[in-house]
């Protein structure tokens, strides 16, 4: 298995609308009457291209209000949707995860919101009052605590760097929709990208965003131009916002919820129509214990038989979801599992890619690996590529060059003298050998040949004298 290391962040980012003011604020939209299927096809790029600006024929009116403040010491942010007396949102207090809300209005301006939390436990409740531009009110924990005040105001979704950036998210449509998404700002514009986890397309997204108040629009296309919705919604900062999705028409509609997510693999075209597209497999299995598997699927190729024995031995090397092991698994102990995936480098009917693994599991900390592969597309075949995979002589010149530039890049003698193991590092069987950009590159896991704090030893080859080495095998095309 492999693995380039990736940390998840629990860290929010949710879209939405207006801020409240001592009137409440409104969008009209459509009221949704079943959630997605899970596919693209099931929510956005079949729906109808007509004109954003269409009202729904049976109209809900709904309202966003977002707030960030204080409970106690803490800091706290809330963002909620109201249809109605009814509201659903989410809140954070201090460093830990948000947590879903829902609740009603009991009159003009008091409410009540109560964590959904899992099965058979209860959430805290939230109690307070809508005074102009802020709330105030009490937040009681299940645990029988007293009450706690707290106080917030219109949020401050942006710092002074936060005018230009790029960031890449995670969240769901709906309740079970799961989608990708990456946004670039550039002060006021707004675009990006986004993709449901088993789309081989993605959708563009093109729109604005207000500096002051973080309220933002964008308008869903498909690959083809075909407009295929929008979003509405306000940003609390970067990395949090709650909004809602409509079709063209508003005939559709669902909140989209996300969270930062650290990856966005991108398609790549390897020639003419054959293409890699990124798919994901994703297990919760409750709320401690999750497992996420990006896997490359090859389309377009004119053999359909090679181009699925390849397929189907990509998604053997990635992983399986239906192997996670919650057991153990709590909310001071979270388990965790992602492998992702990196193109490093294509021809016409080859290419070579690089499969990291993460997992966490209890223990000190988490372990990370590195594999690497060349996929023939004509053959249909994927081939791991490790020191066995070369000649006993080009292994033994390639463990002379990897000692020589460790050795440099320490300024010892002895490799032992930094930590090292020993005086010298073996390359093993199972030692990967990588491609990255024009190089070979040797690619130790962590405690392969050094202790964990260390962390993963690599070394660099140039291309000259990588090819000699390389000769006979399946990197051999790529140098």
């Amino acid at each position: 298995m492999s693995a380039r290391v990736f940390f998840p962040i629990p860290f929010v980012l949710l879209l939405a609308c207006d801020r409240p003011t001592t009137s409440t604020t409104s969008t009209t939209v459509a009221s949704a009457s079943a959630m997605p299927a899970h596919s693209a096809a099931a929510v956005s790029p079949a729906a109808p291209a007509a004109s954003l600006a269409k009202p729904a024929p049976t109209a809900e009116r709904r309202s966003f209000h977002s707030y960030q403040g204080k409970v106690e010491k803490s800091d706290f942010r809330i963002v909620f949707e109201r249809t109605g007396d009814k509201l659903e949102g989410i809140a954070a207090r201090g460093t830990a995860d948000d947590v879903p809300v829902r609740g009603e209005m009991k009159d003009a301006s008091h409410f009540t919101l109560t964590e959904v939390v899992g099965r058979g436990k209860k959430g805290a409740v939230y109690e307070g009052k809508m005074d102009g531009l802020r709330i105030i009110g009490t937040v009681k924990d299940p645990r029988g605590q007293k009450p706690v005040a707290f106080n917030a105001g219109p949020p401050a979704p942006f710092v002074e760097s936060d005018k230009s950036f790029e960031q890449t998210y995670l969240g769901s449509l709906g309740e079970k929709v799961r989608v990708r998404m990456k946004l670039t700002r550039n002060g006021t514009k707004l675009s990006g990208t986004y993709r449901y986890t088993r789309s081989k397309d993605d959708l563009r997204l093109e729109g604005t965003v207000n500096e002051s108040d973080g309220k933002f629009e964008l308008v869903e296309k498909t690959a083809k131009g075909v407009l295929s919705g929008r979003f509405e919604g306000v940003f609390l900062q970067r990395g949090l916002a709650f909004a809602r999705w409509s079709s063209p028409d508003n005939a559709r509609t669902f909140p989209i919820t996300l969270r930062y997510g650290d990856v966005y693999p991108e398609p790549v075209t390897i020639a003419g129509a054959v293409k890699i597209v990124p798919q994901e497999d994703y297990k919760e299995q409750g709320k401690y214990c999750v497992m996420s598997i990006f896997v490359p699927e090859v389309v377009g190729a004119e053999d359909k038989t090679a181009m699925k024995s390849l397929n189907q031995a990509l998604r053997a090397e990635a992983g399986d979801t239906k192997k996670m092991d919650c057991e153990g698994a709590s909310e001071e102990l979270r388990y965790e599992t992602t492998t992702t995936y990196h193109v490093d480098k294509t021809m016409p009917g080859r290419f070579a890619l690089t499969y990291s693994f993460y997992e966490y599991a209890g223990g000190a900390h988490g372990m990370h690996g590195v594999d690497c592969y060349v996929a023939d597309v004509t053959k249909g075949t994927l081939t791991q590529m490790t020191a066995k995979s070369l000649s006993a002589d080009a292994r033994k010149k390639l463990e002379a060059l990897t000692n020589a530039s460790l050795k440099k890049e320490h300024g010892v003698a002895k490799l032992s003298d930094v930590g090292f193991d020993g005086d010298d590092v073996k390359l093993g069987d199972d030692t990967s050998i990588c491609i990255e950009g024009s190089d070979l590159v040797v690619q130790f896991q962590p405690y392969e040949v050094a202790p964990y704090v260390m962390g993963a030893p690599a070394v660099k080859v140039a291309p000259k004298e990588a090819a000699p080495l390389v000769s006979g095998t399946a990197f051999a095309p790529f140098f």
